[in-house]
């Protein structure tokens, strides 16, 4: 079935549409867009005594948004026919081999397919047999899964083979970049005399780094990029970090100075108040009294050090330190804010997001359409999946909606390493985004049922 040995999730998912009573296909899919060396979609392998059979399949593939390409439409006329197929397997993104007893022996069809074969090997090719009548599978092709239609009626073999496309092609060529993450750092800089101030920071990408990002594949304008510095080298973490970096620093020396000030007042009260009549034990009274003052202070002052120390060197559940909460706070409403104003836009239209994240802003790459492809075959799928659709919503806009709350509310997961598997190849390790919205809605289920159960 697919150009890769299939899975046994994969075989699960062809059974279940090969059933005669499997749902209405959904005719509004994210198909991908054809990259710009490539004209269709899909070539299609066959004879002429299958025509009939084809283009019944190339209509529905094309009314679902998949460019094909066959011979007895396509070809250009007064070329020879070898260099039709070899041009034609070159502009697509996989093949489609019509197995029959007449294309098994045919000498366009093994040429055909041992040209793709061939350039599978160099250009990760996708090649997606289809047995429609008994006939021997050639050697060439014994290594490979093929689709049993033998079975099926033709009108519902385009189903398997949309199946096979998105859930191989597309996930393979777009999704090996997926999870690529780049680490920008905070830029130090001082403002007005360098030896009586401390070191700030701001976000600064500088024009080097910009290259090097769009070099990975990010496209990000320079607007966009004016964007994040100016969020982020705004925000609390950042434009106050100087200060929780230094805050012992700063806290001693608001003790010390409020400590001077105190024993001035106290000591112009004193003299104003009693002047020279005041007797050596008056002066030990007062004297007690400050250095009974300043003795607290420095123990008030002490424990908040340990508090704050303490919290952000261990991480204690529930002692944090009493800047760590604020730090904690701050972040996530910056989080909050690049995606209002840059992730909810370049994840849909520019294949990234950005993330605050260990004091450095992250840019990972991730283009969430494969997921969502993957995630309305499911709900066609599993009824289980579809609980919180609404009336006259459709598989495509139901997913549409729930993907955009769940990214909002937790796109952080996508940057974090899982040990269980997703569909999805994530470079980070994390799990893919079907996977989550799918294990968030069945975990759902499962708490619903335990509190009924209650």
């Amino acid at each position: 079935m697919f150009s890769r040995m299939s899975e046994p999730g994969d075989m699960e998912s062809m059974c279940l549409l090969t059933e005669s009573d499997s749902d209405t296909f959904s005719r509004n899919h994210n198909i991908p867009d054809l990259p710009n060396t490539k004209d269709y979609h899909l070539f299609v392998c066959y004879t002429d005594y299958n025509s009939a059979d084809v283009r019944v399949i190339v209509e529905n593939l094309e009314g679902e948004g998949l460019k094909c390409c066959y011979h007895e439409r396509d070809f250009q006329p007064g070329q020879n026919v070898f260099h039709n197929i070899n041009s034609a397997i070159k502009r697509s993104m996989g093949i489609i081999i019509i197995l029959s007893e007449e294309s098994v022996n045919s000498s366009f069809c093994q040429h055909e397919i041992h040209q793709a074969v061939h350039t599978r090997i160099t250009d990760d090719y996708t090649i997606i047999p289809i047995k429609i009548e008994p006939c021997d599978i050639p050697d060439n092709l014994k290594t490979t899964t093929y689709i049993d239609a033998q079975n099926i009626e033709t009108i519902e073999v385009h189903k398997l083979i949309l199946n096979a496309f998105l859930q191989d092609v597309w996930h393979v060529e777009h999704n090996n970049t997926n999870g690529l993450t780049r680490r920008m750092s905070m830029t130090q800089y001082k403002e007005g005399c360098k030896w009586t101030t401390v070191s700030r920071f701001k976000l600064l990408i500088d024009k080097k780094e910009r290259m090097s990002l769009r070099r990975n594949g990010f496209v990000v304008s320079d607007a966009r990029f004016d964007e994040m510095e100016a969020i982020v080298s705004n925000s609390f973490p950042v434009k106050y970090k100087h200060i929780l970096i230094h805050l012992t620093r700063y806290t001693t020396l608001v003790f010390f100075i409020l400590s001077l000030i105190t024993v001035g007042l106290e000591f112009t009260y004193v003299s104003f108040s009693f002047g020279r009549e005041m007797d050596n034990s008056g002066w030990l009274n007062t004297n007690g009294f400050i250095a009974r003052g300043i003795f607290v202070n420095i123990i008030f002052w002490l424990c908040l050090i340990a508090i704050d120390g303490c919290g952000k060197l261990f991480r204690f559940e529930k002692w944090k330190g009493f800047t760590h909460s604020y730090e904690e706070k701050a972040k996530e409403e910056l989080n909050e804010k690049l995606w209002n104003r840059i992730n909810r836009e370049t994840m849909r239209d520019d294949k990234y997001f950005v993330l605050f994240q260990d004091d450095h802003l992250n840019i990972v790459r991730f283009d969430r359409k494969p997921c969502q492809d993957v995630f309305v075959r499911r709900c066609q799928l599993l009824k289980s999946l579809t609980k919180y659709m609404c009336p006259g919503e459709t598989d495509v806009e139901y997913t549409e909606r729930l993907v955009e709350a769940y990214l909002q509310k937790d796109f952080i997961k996508l940057t974090i390493p899982t040990k269980g598997d997703g569909r999805h190849t994530m470079i980070n390790g994390a799990s893919c985004l079907c996977s989550l919205l799918e294990n968030e809605i069945l975990k759902k289920d499962d708490d619903d049922d335990d509190d009924d159960d209650d």
